[in-house]
């Protein structure tokens, strides 16, 4: 029991002290909307979003907010956790004929997410007031879904607990362009996630399966330089005075 709780006393440790000894904090606030899909399910004769009916784009998109921090290692290298909220909308056609009607369904439900991803920036331009960058990010994400579903289609509308499991694994990457403005960073580019595990839904007795879910969202946001790296800090500076003899 001892050696146990060694154990955990220096895993909690090492949770605090790693983000005290990073080099540099942020904290980024994100809005993503765009498309769902679902894949790998033979009870769906096709998935429907804006691609194939663009007069309908408001029908399906997702839209949905990020929170995050950004833990920096390096000039390059930073851990970005966070917590999103999404409302997650599915709008396709079924043809087994084992739910209530056959033709077009349409699922809502609000999710939350805890994304966990190493993120990679290449310097692109480092000048006095401007830091440009391209960040790519990957890891996974834990997601739950919150509050009710609701479900429609041609016969019945319904509203309930129906789909499992209520916690699912994905996977997520993210591309963005940051510029640096006023006190941090404004980014935009595009996200994509990606769940492990289908998605299963019972109405009346009846049983579906919509398959695994893919998620692509055009992304904008800004984040706040709560500590700069020590590196790219002294970069600016370094540029700061270069400019400066030059202008003397």
């Amino acid at each position: 029991m001892k050696s146990m709780n060694k154990y955990l006393l220096a895993i909690c440790f090492m949770l605090f002290s790693f983000p005290l000894s990073a080099l540099g904090y942020n904290v980024n606030f994100e809005f993503d909307a765009g498309f769902s899909e679902c894949l790998l399910s033979q009870q769906i004769q096709e998935s429907r979003n804006f691609w194939q009916d663009f007069g309908h784009f408001g029908d399906y998109i997702n839209a949905g907010g990020v929170i995050s921090a950004d833990i920096v290692i390096s000039q390059n290298l930073s851990f970005e956790l966070g917590i999103q909220f999404k409302n997650t909308q599915l709008n396709y056609s079924v043809k087994d004929g084992n739910l209530i009607a056959n033709g077009n369904v349409k699922i809502n439900y609000p999710v939350i997410q805890l994304p966990l991803m190493i993120k990679y920036s290449f310097i692109l331009k480092k000048t006095t007031s401007v830091i440009s960058s391209l960040d790519l990010a990957g890891g996974v994400n834990i997601s739950y879904i919150i509050g009710k579903q609701y479900y429609i289609d041609s016969v019945t509308t319904y509203m309930g607990n129906f789909i499992s499991p209520v916690f699912n694994v994905g996977a997520s990457v993210k591309a963005v362009f940051s510029h640096k403005i006023g006190p941090g960073k404004a980014f935009a580019g595009l996200r994509a996630d990606m769940n492990f595990i289908p998605q299963n839904y019972t109405i009346s007795s009846r049983k579906m399966n919509i398959g695994n879910i893919l998620s692509i969202s055009p992304v904008l946001g800004y984040t706040f330089i709560i500590k700069e790296d020590k590196n790219l800090s002294k970069i600016t500076e370094k540029n700061k005075r270069i400019k400066d003899i030059s202008v003397e």
